[in-house]
């Protein structure tokens, strides 16, 4: 589509077009890179109905590009994008690896405190997302530490995937002393969210454990739920 035509329908009212030209400013694809430029068709586009322009909306308050850094906006952005089920993982990868730097800088315990601060007012997806995105240099012990809080507090919210993960780090060690119990709590937490790889590895893990071991996985999740009754996020098998 020809730059003046996509003009024309986004000045026209269409939420599509809007995006894309959005997406042409924010790139610096067809036009000369102006994020504040972007900003604008972004918003025009989400405030019409489309929710990919949510997320970019909330990168752009994220990093500050052409609009005034704010957190807090950013993580509204993201909430609603995960409530209209749109969910961008390479978006949330993007903000881990902004933050994977900062978590490895000489301030990192100054960085990881304000980081976790920040990811609580995002959705137990968003919080997920990034959690996902910190875990690939989780040999950190700062970045693997902070990948888990936030798995912890998105499993707090429900979701899922979150606490499969909890259970993948405590079975391998990773970041966390190993332990066959906990694993086996998250797991059996993330089977009861409808994740079907979690019932897998429950299983798996379940056949080579005591008795003993079993119920005391079973009395930890239920001390857990006693805590945290909210609604499981429902996760999509992977």
């Amino acid at each position: 589509m020809q730059s003046q035509e996509l003009f024309s329908l986004a000045e026209a009212g269409d939420t599509n077009a809007q995006f894309h030209l959005g997406a042409m400013f924010y790139e610096g694809r067809g036009a000369a890179q102006d994020y504040a430029k972007a900003a604008d068709w972004f918003g025009r586009s989400a405030g019409g109905g489309y929710h990919e322009a949510l997320n970019m909306l909330g990168v752009m308050h994220y990093h500050g590009q052409g609009v005034r850094q704010d957190f807090t906006r950013a993580a509204d952005c993201f909430r609603l994008a995960e409530r209209y089920s749109f969910n961008d993982e390479p978006l949330y990868d993007d903000i881990a690896a902004d933050w994977r730097d900062r978590l490895l800088s000489p301030e990192a315990v100054d960085n990881k405190r304000q980081f976790l601060h920040r990811a609580r007012v995002l959705g137990g997806e968003a919080r997920y997302g990034i959690g996902s995105g910190l875990c690939g240099t989780a040999a950190e012990t700062a970045v693997s530490h902070a990948a888990r809080g936030l798995f912890g507090s998105a499993a707090a919210l429900g979701n899922g995937r979150a606490m499969y993960s909890l259970g993948v780090m405590c079975r391998d060690g990773q970041g966390v002393r190993a332990s066959k119990t906990r694993a086996l709590m998250w797991f059996m937490l993330a089977d009861r969210a409808g994740l079907a790889k979690a019932r897998e590895a429950r299983a798996a893990l379940e056949a080579g454990m005591q008795q003993a071991e079993l119920e005391r996985a079973e009395k930890l999740m239920r001390r857990w739920l006693r805590v945290y009754p909210a609604d499981t996020e429902l996760a999509a098998a992977a």
